[in-house]
């Protein structure tokens, strides 16, 4: 995902556009077309190379797709209601001109259309859809898990006043020591006991150029750890934690369930304790300030 993330934005630097996957024209690469390049379909999550050929086979028998219904009754066979709720997160049905929370909603219909429209013309044929929509934070957050990452909603850019105001840093180019104000959305919070029985917290903080592992010590998390309980007047607020962050480890691969934290001059020495081993790891501490949007509030509240 970061090489693909690279080379859109060198795309973009020699003015070639990289769109959403698109059902009509996108195929198993990337597709150019003049001046844009359409994201393959082969990158939606849950899309395999069977399932890619079977919508690319049928648009060449049979023309593009026309629409919404038409799109479900001719893939129904091979498509499941999954797969196509994937195509929908990542945009590929965008072409249609349907919110994609309505096409999500309306998908039953559809396959009662495709699957008894001949036999119930008067009820079933006519297919009207409203015009609901998902938040900006939920659509964001369904086309990154299909995407790996965003392509059109990017809270990063809706914000990239806020991160501009307080001069904040790409995570991707944070350094040891760094004293410095970040925007970042919290992707996961693993909360455990320390042997004091105190609680602390392994988070992943993410941003539109990479991601780090965390550790919130129990002082920190004791202060923080309903922050996303607490609703600011507008997103955009600022608060500031102590994040530590350890550059060699990936947190997520710690099966911890007890630790204990001592003082060192090259930061701080970490005792993890497994059923197992213990393992001692060197981390970097920065003092970091974040600015809190709705969708890290809402996986603050979920995940905490």
């Amino acid at each position: 995902i970061p090489s693909i993330k690279n080379y859109i934005l060198q795309a973009n630097k020699h003015g070639i556009k990289v769109l959403l996957p698109n059902v009509n024209k996108s195929g198993k690469d990337f597709y150019l077309e003049g001046d844009v390049i359409y994201y393959s379909l082969l990158g939606i999550n849950g899309l395999g190379e069977v399932l890619v050929e079977g919508i690319i086979n049928e648009r060449n028998k049979n023309g593009e797709y026309t629409d919404y219904d038409n799109f479900i009754a001719r893939t129904k066979d091979f498509l499941s209601r999954k797969v196509t709720e994937e195509l929908i997160y990542a945009g590929a049905l965008d072409v249609f001109n349907i919110p994609r929370k309505e096409m999500i909603l309306e998908y039953d219909k559809s396959i009662q259309l495709a699957s008894f429209g001949d036999l119930f013309k008067s009820s079933l044929s006519k297919h009207e859809f409203n015009d609901e929509e998902f938040s900006f934070e939920d659509i964001s957050n369904y086309e990154r898990s299909a995407l790996g990452f965003n392509l059109k909603f990017d809270i990063f850019k809706r914000y990239s006043s806020v991160r501009s105001k307080y001069k904040c840093v790409e995570i991707s180019k944070l350094q040891v020591n760094m004293n410095t104000n970040i925007m970042f959305v919290i992707d996961r919070i693993h909360k455990i006991k320390t042997k004091k029985n105190d609680d602390m917290a392994f988070l992943t903080i993410t941003d539109d150029t990479g991601s780090i592992d965390s550790v919130m010590f129990p002082n920190t998390y004791k202060e923080y750890k309903n922050a996303g309980n607490n609703t600011p007047s507008s997103a955009g607020s600022r608060y500031t934690l102590e994040l530590t962050f350890t550059p060699d480890k990936a947190m997520s691969a710690w099966p911890v369930e007890k630790t204990e934290s001592t003082s060192a001059n090259n930061g701080t020495s970490y005792t993890v304790t497994t059923d197992t081993t213990t393992t001692e790891i060197t981390t970097y501490t920065w003092r970091l300030t974040g600015i809190r949007t709705r969708s890290e509030e809402r996986s603050c509240r979920e995940r905490v």
